[in-house]
């Protein structure tokens, strides 16, 4: 068997650790004697799945249907949830001054973000409606507030929604974000590129990064757009 010097002990010590969590044990041994156990990387495919539980996309016509007859705050800001592909904290803590009405333009400042990066969303003209439709209810500076209090709502609002439509343990609001991913994946011709940016999910290493100025908003238009419309496809 093959001996590492020990000047990689460090590095093997994080890579190990990370291995550890994922397969069967193997040994490696060390120079000096030492012997560690380790879990190898299993092969492609076999990775536990840590993914949240999603409602497939040929069933969101239909439980759209139900959640536009919920009128609760937290179910419309749900549905604007969904209509943007976004996460949770996103939505909750949306403030009126991060829309452009004129432009239909949602712009998330990074702080805000997971990537810690701004991230600017196109909005349908779905998702527009309810962010007037509250500016309107509430001229509030949150978007979706409490309607006693008037403060952000807590992370299980819209798990409670969807818990009122019987689907507790069995969905969640970020699995909707996987609902996006594998429509758009299927279902149309869209880049993957263009489906991620939609997601803020990272689509290239650091120095491609570096030279790509765009965040491709005016090809997202559509993209967005035609999600709405699928999602709202059986509303009356």
């Amino acid at each position: 068997m093959r001996l590492i010097p020990s000047r990689s002990k460090n590095a093997l010590s994080s890579i190990l650790r990370h291995t550890r969590r994922l397969g069967r044990p193997v040994g490696i041994q060390l120079s000096g004697g030492a012997h560690w156990s380790c879990m190898p990387i299993p092969a492609l495919g076999t990775y536990p799945s840590h993914s949240m539980k999603s409602l497939p996309y040929r069933e969101l016509p239909q439980f759209w249907t139900r959640l536009v007859e919920d009128d609760a705050t937290a179910a419309r800001m749900l549905r604007f949830t969904i209509l943007t592909a976004g996460r949770t904290t996103e939505a909750r803590l949306a403030t009126h001054d991060e829309f452009d009405l004129e432009q239909a333009i949602w712009h998330i400042p990074g702080k805000r973000m997971k990537t810690g990066k701004a991230h600017r969303v196109p909005l349908s003209p779905q998702a527009l409606a309810i962010v007037k439709e509250h500016i309107r209810l509430f001229g509030t500076e949150l978007i979706f507030p409490c309607r006693q209090g008037g403060k952000a709502h807590s992370d299980n609002a819209m798990l409670t929604v969807l818990g009122r439509m019987g689907y507790k343990g069995k969905i969640t609001v970020h699995g909707f974000r996987s609902t996006f991913k594998v429509w758009a994946s299927e279902q149309t011709n869209y880049s993957n590129e263009l489906s991620e940016i939609a997601l803020a999910h990272k689509t290239s290493g650091e120095v491609e990064q570096s030279y790509k100025r765009t965040d491709y908003l005016d090809k997202r238009r559509p993209l967005m757009n035609d999600w709405a419309t699928y999602c709202c496809s059986l509303e009356q």
